[in-house]
């Protein structure tokens, strides 16, 4: 499989002579039947692909990935799985549960259900962990992680912050309506698709299909610690 990242950028000013000059050759990619072909972008990618006429007949449907809706059980669920997935892949650091019920709400308010603010988050986490040389990451520290990585963390409704004592506040339909209204002022947040990550929860903490980020973010994430290995 071929994965081209960061797709929009050949829709920037001055690219679309070199996405002209390079058709031909995704073409080709495409039509060897050797490579499977992916375009992972932000939405404007899509209009990379309807511009071109070869490419417009050689690729499926775009895939959209939303922001879950904590009021979905389903969505609700899948996004706990992919909590769950996340503490997996960052063994041997230790955290609170993450899937849990107590702290994935939190977690989700902080990223407003955004799987690409929750890599930052933990990313951002891991990050201090490696640099204070400790191996424990605790809920105070996710709040750290939240005000140096999530770009609204300042607007955030609550003054404590997601990570703050209590548990009640945290469950308010209103404060979720407030975190996705802010969240969605970001020009890129997506709402027109879905996507499906398979998951049991509780029966069952397998993932089997994670999206991207996550991903890339495991493999930031390991390369850090064979670093202070």
């Amino acid at each position: 499989m071929i994965i081209l990242d960061e797709f929009q950028h050949l829709s920037d000013k001055g690219q679309r002579k070199r996405l002209r000059s390079t058709a031909d050759w995704l073409k080709m990619l495409v039509d060897s039947k050797q490579w499977a072909l992916v375009a992972a972008g932000l939405p404007e990618s899509a209009s990379v692909i309807w511009s071109n006429r070869q490419l417009r007949e050689r690729f499926y449907a775009p895939i959209m990935l939303p922001m879950f809706d904590w009021r979905n059980a389903a969505e609700r669920r899948q996004f706990r799985g992919i909590l769950k997935a996340f503490q997996v892949q960052l063994h041997p650091f230790e955290l609170p549960d993450l899937a849990g019920d107590a702290i994935a709400i939190r977690i989700y308010l902080a990223t407003a259900g955004r799987v690409g603010n929750l890599a930052k988050l933990l990313e951002r986490a891991v990050h201090n962990a490696i640099e204070e040389g400790v191996a424990k990451i605790r809920i105070e520290d996710l709040q750290t992680a939240f005000y140096q990585a999530v770009w609204y963390a300042a607007r955030f409704p609550l003054a404590k912050g997601p990570f703050g004592e209590g548990d009640d506040e945290y469950r308010s339909e209103v404060l979720l309506s407030q975190v996705v209204a802010i969240a969605n002022e970001d020009s890129y947040a997506d709402n027109s698709g879905e996507v499906s990550v398979t998951c049991d929860m509780p029966v069952s903490t397998e993932v089997v299909q994670i999206t991207r980020e996550r991903k890339r973010f495991a493999r930031r994430a390991k390369e850090a610690l064979r670093g202070t290995a």
